[in-house]
Parts: structure tokens; sequence; C-alpha cells
């Protein structure tokens, strides 16, 4: 089991680093393929209690993720002049950019596309299988959204390591020090191996990896102040365990052990990265905050 835990560990991380070092493009479809798997997971869970959440429509909003990934290439393929609307994007109308009023008239199609089907197709569908459709939207594609807007920032080739870092050395110190020191429970009723020992154990990893990453980042790249690196390292080692406790709520609900098996040793798509969704916004909105 620990075998195959490690080969997959091994072929994962080429696959992520090729991902992200080749361009935007191909990490945005990377991601895509991650979230279409995600949803897939996530609604099948819901069906094993008995919920029907709308598929389509998570697999369809999905697509944004390659929208945004993909937009300068998309432009860059048609003349300039007949896309002078993208610069207007920009200006700013009662308050937000004309961007993020289109954000917000996508996210109001969504929700009235769930709305009218609740209404169409009574009796087939109900409120709860809107909410939880809308549930997995928000928690698997629009988390994961934010992989690719850091992958589109300047230098995002280095900062999306903030979030892998970050969220994977919370879990192996966490692992390692709360098999060996743990004693009171964190979590006993959605993780009973999980310790209070283990989770501080997870969260000086996270700093020291983060100061490590740092210190390179520093030498080679460009120049952040140092304390930086120790906030995002702190964020990273509480919030990485919050999203895993969330995964392990919903698996507790649903009634299932591992959310798929396409990662073997490891389980599906969620069950790998569910440390990593939440971390993602909170490095997004941290860089453009208070380093960019």
């Amino acid at each position: 089991m620990l075998k195959t835990r490690v080969i997959s560990s091994i072929i994962g991380l080429i696959l992520i680093i090729g991902a992200i070092v080749i361009s935007k493009e191909v990490f945005s479809i990377a991601v895509f393929l991650l979230a279409i798997i995600g949803i897939h997971e996530y609604y099948s869970s819901m069906n094993n209690i008995g919920y029907k959440p709308i598929k389509p429509v998570g697999f369809i909003t999905c697509l944004i993720i390659l929208l945004i990934g993909n937009k300068e290439w998309l432009f860059a393929k048609f003349p300039k002049d007949e896309f002078l609307f993208v610069n207007s994007l920009f200006d700013d109308v009662g308050g937000i950019t004309k961007a993020s009023a289109l954000v917000l008239f996508v996210i109001f199609i969504i929700a009235l596309i769930l709305f009218a089907l609740s209404v169409f197709k009574f009796g087939k569908y109900n409120v709860v299988d809107i909410c939880v459709t809308l549930y997995g939207i928000l928690y698997v594609i629009f988390l994961f959204l934010f992989t690719v807007l850091i992958r589109n920032l300047e230098h995002g080739s280095f900062y999306i390591w903030f979030v892998l870092i970050g969220a994977w050395s919370t879990d192996t110190f966490a692992y390692f020090v709360g098999k060996k020191f743990g004693k009171k429970k964190l979590a006993p009723q959605l993780s009973p191996n999980k310790t209070i020992e283990g989770s501080l154990g997870g969260i000086i990893g996270s700093i020291l990896a983060m100061a490590m990453y740092g210190i390179y980042l520093q030498k080679n790249i460009s120049y952040i102040p140092f304390y930086h690196y120790i906030i995002i390292g702190l964020l990273c080692g509480i919030i990485s365990q919050v999203g895993d406790l969330v995964a392990s709520s919903i698996k507790r609900y649903t009634k299932v052990k591992d959310f798929g098996k396409i990662i073997p040793g490891h389980g599906g798509v969620l069950d790998r990265f569910d440390s990593v969704l939440l971390t993602t916004p909170i490095v997004y909105f941290y860089l453009i905050i208070f380093v960019l």
C-alpha cells in the first residue's frame, strides 16, 4: 500500500511539474480535467445518499476554468478590431469593472438555470438537489479556479508552489508528528486519527517548508520581504487542515470511504487535493492584497 502511494505520488508530481512549467494554457487544461473528475466524484457521493445533483450544469460550469486560463490564446486568434470590447472590460460601471460584472452575470445564469429546472422539472429535482449542485460548483470548480488565477500572475509558475508546498508539507508533517506524539484528538467524529499534536506539527512543517522555498525564490526569482513567507506558511498550515476536514465531513455525511479510485493508493481527485482546495484562494488573495 505504501509503495503504491509513493509511486503514485512520484508520477503525479512529475505530471504537475510538467503542467505548471510548459504553459498557462496546458496548466488550465490540466486543472479543467481535475475539476471535471472532482465534480463527478462529489456528485457521485451525493447520489450515494439519494440526492440528485444536476450533473450537466456542473460539468458545463467547468468550462470557466478553460476560458480564464486560455483567454489570451483565444483573443490572439482573432483580429483585435473585432475584440475591442475586451479593452472596455476594465472600465468602471457602478463601482465595479465590466469584467467583474461579467463574472456576476455568469453566476446569475447558472443560478437561473438551476432555479428554472426546479420549476419545470418539479418532481424530478427539488430545492435540496439545487443546493447540492451549487455546493459542488463552489467547492470544486470555484476553488480549483484559483489555481489558474495564481498561475496567470507574473511569476505564477513559482507562486503556485506556495499552495502545493504549503498543503502537502502540512499533510506530511501532521502525519508523522501525529503518529509519533499524537494523543489528543483533533476532530474524532470526522477523522479519528488526527490529533492536536499532529496539527501543530503540520503548521510548523508548513512554515519551515515555505521559509526554505522563500530563500530559494529570493535568490533566484524576485525579492519579497521574508515575513510574507512565514505568514503564507502559517495560513497554509491552518487552512489546508480545514480543507482536509471539510472533505472528511462530506465523506462522513455521504457514507463513502473515498471520493474515487483514480489515483492508486490515494483515492480520488478530491481525496488528494482536499487540502489544496481551500488553501488556493487564501494564497491568491494574500498575494494580490499584500505582496503584489
